[in-house]
């Protein structure tokens, strides 16, 4: 999908506010006004149809996990998993530091899944690729939209 590989590129291991999911959402949006006017032509034929249930917010959150998966089978002295333990220090005055691991965290409890769960299955790349599909065929809700712990974030 086009709308997903230019958007969804590095976004990996970005911690995405509410805020940024909000853009995201917009910038989708707009794409979607530039490229559908031939599809809408059709009757009755509706974005979801066209989208077949996708979201970019859907897809960026199985990418991030299965990335979460590829670095647990990298070696420990590897750079990406030095990475992984740091902490940014910009942010907002009050504000608690919002790193790529709370983000990942929550993408765990909305999948109902947990990390020491998802480790035994990243061990092994087809196991982690059908797991992934999963995720990505499992119903969107609207607590996707906003997560709890991100209410204050903007």
């Amino acid at each position: 999908m086009v709308i997903s590989s230019s958007i969804t590129y590095g976004l990996n291991v970005v911690a995405l506010t509410k805020s940024n999911r909000t853009r995201l959402r917009q910038y989708k949006r707009e794409i979607l006004k530039d490229m559908l006017p031939a599809a809408r032509n059709q009757p009755k034929l509706k974005t979801q149809e066209i989208l077949k249930g996708k979201t970019i917010i859907k897809t960026i959150k199985v990418r991030r996990i299965c990335y979460y998966g590829h670095l647990l089978r990298r070696d420990q002295p590897h750079i990406l998993n030095f990475i992984l333990r740091c902490t940014t220090t910009e942010r907002k005055v009050g504000c608690p530091i919002y790193t790529w691991k709370d983000s990942l965290r929550q993408d765990f409890r909305y999948h109902n899944k947990n990390q020491e769960e998802w480790a035994t299955i990243a061990q092994n790349k087809t196991e982690m690729k059908k797991a992934a599909d999963e995720l990505y065929q499992l119903p969107e809700t609207d607590t996707e939209n906003s997560a709890p712990s991100e209410e204050n974030e903007e």
